[in-house]
């Protein structure tokens, strides 16, 4: 029986294009996930930073658990940066944040998908100190990445700043842009955007079982004003412009961008307008935090 086509309308705006979609779609290969990041312009001894979302692309050949699943896409990326190159995952703790607890270095698994989790546990792995926003790196720039870093989440001397030096390349793995990149926290928080503050955390962090004696922070949104970041203006200028490149694999996409690219163009647009990547602009009231000066300010909330 002939495998039959029918015609897809991508939701995300952006894309504004119909494709064609197998419905009896073959599964996906480790040499298909090695080509698609090669044709990306993964090179060997690259670092690169992957979000993900494996579930999304459909079957892997050869996933018979999660485990086997998260090695075939591991080894994809590997075989693709070879042994010089770096993979950075978040390993995010959020819920630690949420609902209160303890951030231990070498225990709590990371809150952002099984592949963050299994790279974050792979022999030679280092993960950043951050109960909150830590990142997991494998290769030989995961010391630097991860190591001897500020206090805080996003900034200077944080693992994101560190990776923009090593000309970081960012992977969306199962999903188009609009939906994940760190690096606009970065940028956001780099230009001390007011609807941001530091907050410190009240959160206990251990290190090889011992408790990490530094005071650490966070630079967070204030949630008493409605912010709420929306990206979709940002992402449609990065594909209109060519900035971002995507290919199909499977049910799914990988993009990538180059993350000094990504920052570079998120600085330029914030400068412009600092409520860029926010929904609306934030409720400040005139005489509170942030707004408690310059009474003559003309400054468009609403």
């Amino acid at each position: 029986m002939p495998i039959t086509l029918r015609r897809y309308h991508r939701l995300d705006v952006y894309f504004c294009r119909t494709i064609n979609i197998l419905e009896n779609q073959r599964s996906v290969t480790a040499k298909d996930i090695f080509n698609c990041l090669c044709q990306l312009g993964v090179v060997e001894g690259d670092t690169i930073f992957v979000h993900s979302q494996i579930f999304s692309i459909g079957e892997i050949k050869g996933g018979t658990s999660s485990s086997t699943i998260c090695n075939i896409i591991y080894s994809s990326f590997r075989k693709a940066v070879g042994l010089t190159g770096t993979i950075v995952v978040p390993t995010f703790t959020t819920n630690i944040a949420r609902s209160g607890g303890v951030f231990d270095l070498d225990k709590s698994p990371s809150d952002t998908g099984i592949l963050t989790e299994y790279i974050r546990l792979l022999t030679g792995s280092y993960r950043s100190i951050h109960p909150i926003n830590s990142v997991s790196a494998n290769g030989p720039n995961a010391e630097t990445i991860c190591e001897n870093l500020a206090s805080t989440n996003y900034g200077a001397e944080t693992a994101f700043d560190r990776m923009l030096s090593l000309d970081v390349k960012v992977i969306n793995f199962g999903f188009s842009s609009r939906w994940s990149n760190s690096f606009h926290h970065h940028a956001e928080t780099v230009l001390g955007l007011p609807y941001l503050y530091n907050k410190l955390l009240n959160i206990t962090t251990k290190v090889n079982g011992i408790i990490y004696q530094s005071p650490m922070f966070a630079s967070l949104r204030y949630l008493d004003f409605e912010v709420s970041n929306d990206l979709t203006a940002f992402d449609q200028y990065l594909v209109k412009n060519d900035l971002i490149k995507i290919e199909r694999l499977g049910r799914s996409w990988l993009s990538l961008i180059p993350g000094r690219l990504y920052y570079d163009e998120a600085i330029k647009k914030l400068k412009n307008d600092p409520w860029y990547f926010l929904a609306a602009p934030p409720r400040f009231r005139l005489g509170e935090i942030p707004y408690d000066g310059a009474p003559d300010l003309n400054l468009k909330t609403n």
